[in-house]
């Protein structure tokens, strides 16, 4: 199995179905780190090829400026040439049975290496590699579909109810109402008195991107983010934390215990670091890691929209396919 790895997960070493060693976060201080087995890694059954990409993540570098440059697209080529170099040095794993996984963002990259593999099989490129399909764990796949479902997700969950969508637009209107301030919109949601509907409507279903000179989806949305702003949007079931003071379980607080475990002399021996080819290792490299609406920097491009069209072209190819949607981490 090939794992890629864009960045850490929130909590662990790896996600918890893959990693052989588990942080514990609630007994676990910086400079005193408690590790544990995980009895249901895959390691126990499955070769894992953990592979950190692009250059700057992780323990990965680059020895040129040119090599610091990349994209999506330039990534899954890469991970495809790298997974037939490897081959070649260790043909004895030739014939065994291979499987693309990665989590987040990587959802966007996993089906179009899983996809390169089986194209490279069928033009009879050397060496063949015996590919059987691809995990994901809750996957980026489209930056349309993904982002713009958050609201109708919360209000399905009852994380923004009719009830509170009523009260709150209906109390802001009324205040608008008494000190005089002209809102045609504000009569007419008093009227749906429905808050949800009223977005749904004034928005046409769409969240994100939005026509800027559609002031009613505007301000609606506004509101939306006023009701969820106390909720944590990485896991609805976890405490809104403090990143400036962050204490156990919050992600935060992981994070910084992470780093010091992973920047420790001795841990990056055992793990065979090239010694000066990493200053600091960090979680995340803010330069690539991305988020909603984030712009192409100058090392690297967001060139993929969407990947709904390479799941298709696998599934047409009998591929193998697990996609899990989960938060919890340890």
């Amino acid at each position: 199995m090939l794992e890629l790895m864009h960045r850490m997960p929130e909590l662990g070493l790896k996600s918890v179905f893959e990693c052989p060693l588990t942080i514990l976060s609630d007994s676990s201080k910086r400079n005193n780190v408690t590790l544990e087995l995980n009895p249901n890694s895959l390691t126990k059954v499955a070769n894992v090829i953990f592979v950190d990409e692009p250059a700057g993540v992780g323990f990965s570098y680059a020895t040129t400026y040119e090599g610091t440059k990349s994209s999506d697209s330039i990534l899954a080529l890469h991970s495809y040439q790298f997974l037939t170099k490897w081959v070649l040095e260790h043909p004895r794993f030739q014939n065994h049975q291979l499987y693309i996984s990665g989590i987040s963002y990587m959802g966007l990259l996993v089906p179009m290496v899983a996809l390169e593999a089986y194209k490279g099989n069928e033009d009879g490129n050397q060496p063949q590699l015996n590919i059987k399909g691809y995990l994901i764990i809750s996957p980026l796949t489209d930056k349309f579909i993904d982002f713009n479902s958050r609201v109708e997700y919360a209000h399905r969950f009852a994380l923004i109810s009719d009830d509170i969508y009523k009260v709150t637009k209906y109390n802001m209107c009324i205040n608008m109402i008494m000190t005089r301030v002209a809102c045609k919109a504000c009569f007419d949601i008093v009227v749906i008195g429905v808050m949800f509907q009223s977005t749904k409507e004034a928005c046409g279903g769409k969240y994100i991107y939005n026509n800027a000179n559609n002031i009613l989806c505007l301000s609606n949305l506004q509101r939306v983010d006023e009701c969820i702003s106390g909720i944590n949007l990485e896991n609805i079931l976890e405490p809104l934390c403090d990143d400036a003071d962050p204490e156990p379980p919050c992600v935060a607080a992981t994070n910084v215990v992470i780093e010091d475990w992973a920047n420790d002399e001795d841990v990056q021996k055992a793990l065979h670091v090239r010694e000066g080819t990493i200053e600091t290792w960090k979680k995340n490299n803010e330069t690539m890691h991305y988020y909603f609406e984030k712009n192409d920097t100058t090392c690297y491009s967001y060139d993929i929209f969407s990947t709904i069209v390479y799941h298709k072209q696998l599934v047409s190819r009998n591929c193998q396919v697990l996609i899990i949607r989960y938060h919890q981490y340890s």
